[in-house]
């Protein structure tokens, strides 16, 4: 790995942004980044305000305190400064907790490990400086793959290990190895013109770039099953858009393994060893996904002949984004954008994986973008834009009953629709702390002090802290 020191650009990380009518960011005390790294932390504290009547510093919220912060503009090596989806890591050797944060023009990575202290350890810039407004991130042992919707892009590969020996910060990091994404026989002319000519694709030209048969080397999003070691990219140029699938056993040497293309254009999915309700699945690798219109059940245990189980096309569906399973997989819960642009929570019943169905809906008064949610222990944690994080309590799912217990609006100024606020959220880290990408204003690290998850599994691996 290359290494690239900027001293020169220290005295940059003490801007902050606080312009007339602009959204309010924390104030900081003393930039984390002016310190020598390996794993010391020095100085007071970056950012802690506790949610107090509602308010945490100048951010509304309840039950949800403010940890710690870095601001857009501090993240240097990013031209573009705007954030995209997150997601994190947790060291198996160290115990460290990291934030990998996708950017327009490519990832910063940063050191999350004490909360209220945040260290920015530097910047992956995107392959060939492809920039995409979409840049998903998933882990894989100890490796990050990292895509984006833009051709030409490819999936880039980085080896998390090298974090471990990071002394001085910030620094440029270089991509361990690269997949490109290219046409492996797996579309068509025919079948790609036959699915841009589908009403769902027709209907995503209106938000993503259309693209061209010759556009190679792009994905919507990556999802990975750690227990079977597959990935699978969607909204690619493969496979109609649906699930291209690749075998992880060599990790930095992916290999083509199967194709899914029946439903077209896919946006997002869960892919588990299922070990839900439906005895007739157990152990097989099952594939929950969403696509704008609509999500599916896909049965992904053979490779070479995915077959779909089930699908629900509601009425009354209108931008189904991203969903996530219930631990115990009896539901499957995806964000959905109606009545009036108000935040729904659509509860799809999946015990039956060959007969799904949506059982009930939870209609919130606010109104924005929905965004990606997740479910850790009981709680759903919701990514809503321009209203910030909402946790969603599961404990009466049965009976369709869902109950707001905490949020945090990172842009208190900004409302309705929109892009900007929180585009994505990660709940998996051990130390309870929640990361937040906020577009134009940064990372927050969050806290639920109140709100007491049952413990389980991170879809990751958990990791053993250092002695």
């Amino acid at each position: 790995m290359r290494k690239k020191t900027f001293h020169s650009w220290l005295a940059l990380f003490i801007l902050q942004k606080n312009l007339a009518g602009a959204i309010p960011v924390p104030r900081q005390t003393k930039p984390p980044q002016t310190i020598p790294y390996k794993f010391r932390f020095t100085g007071p504290p970056q950012v802690s305000e506790e949610c107090i009547g509602n308010e945490a510093g100048e951010y509304p919220c309840s039950e949800v305190d403010l940890k710690g912060f870095i601001g857009a503009d501090q993240m240097l090596g990013s031209t573009t400064k705007k954030l995209s989806d997150i997601w994190g890591w947790t060291d198996p050797v160290t115990g460290r907790e990291y934030a990998l944060v996708g950017l327009r023009d490519g990832t910063s990575i940063m050191d999350i490990s004490v909360k209220n202290f945040p260290i920015y350890l530097g910047f992956l810039a995107a392959h060939d400086d492809k920039e995409s407004i979409y840049r998903d991130i998933k882990t894989y042992g100890d490796y990050a793959y990292i895509v984006a919707d833009v051709p030409d892009h490819g999936m880039q590969i980085f080896d998390l290990t090298q974090l471990r020996d990071v002394t001085t910060v910030p620094i440029i990091f270089e991509e361990t190895d690269h997949f490109g994404i290219d046409h492996f026989g797996f579309m068509t002319q025919s079948t790609f013109e036959e699915a841009q000519n589908t009403a769902m694709t027709q209907a995503l030209n209106t938000i993503f770039p259309k693209r061209t048969f010759s556009d190679e080397g792009y994905a919507h999003n990556i999802a990975i099953d750690e227990d079977s070691g597959y990935a699978y990219l969607v909204g690619s140029n493969n496979c109609n858009g649906g699930l291209f699938i690749l075998d992880l056993s060599q990790p930095r040497d992916p290999s083509p393994a199967g194709c899914f293309g029946e439903f077209g254009w896919i946006l997002d999915a869960q892919c588990v060893t299922y070990h839900g309700p439906d005895t007739r699945y157990i152990d097989s690798e099952i594939y929950f996904i969403s696509y704008y219109i609509g999500m599916g059940v896909i049965d992904v245990t053979d490779k070479s002949k995915p077959r779909w189980l089930s699908f629900v096309e509601d009425s009354g569906f209108n931008e189904i984004w991203q969903g996530w399973l219930t631990e115990d997989q009896s539901y499957f819960l995806v964000g959905d954008k109606r009545n009036g642009s108000r935040l729904n929570t659509d509860i799809i019943d999946v015990s039956d994986l060959e007969d799904i169905k949506v059982a009930d809906t939870y209609s919130s008064l606010e109104k924005a973008r929905s965004g990606n949610n997740f479910v850790k222990g009981n709680y759903l944690y919701q990514a809503n834009h321009r209203a910030g994080l909402i946790v969603l309590d599961l404990t009466d799912i049965d009976d369709g009953d869902l109950v707001k217990v905490g949020y945090f609006d990172t842009t208190p100024n900004l409302s309705n629709a929109g892009q900007n606020g929180v585009f994505g959220v990660y709940p998996f880290f051990g130390s309870g702390a929640v990361i937040l990408s906020s577009m134009n204003e940064g990372l927050f690290i969050v806290d639920p002090t109140d709100i007491e998850d049952t413990p389980i599994p991170a879809p990751v691996p958990a990791p053993t802290p250092a002695s």
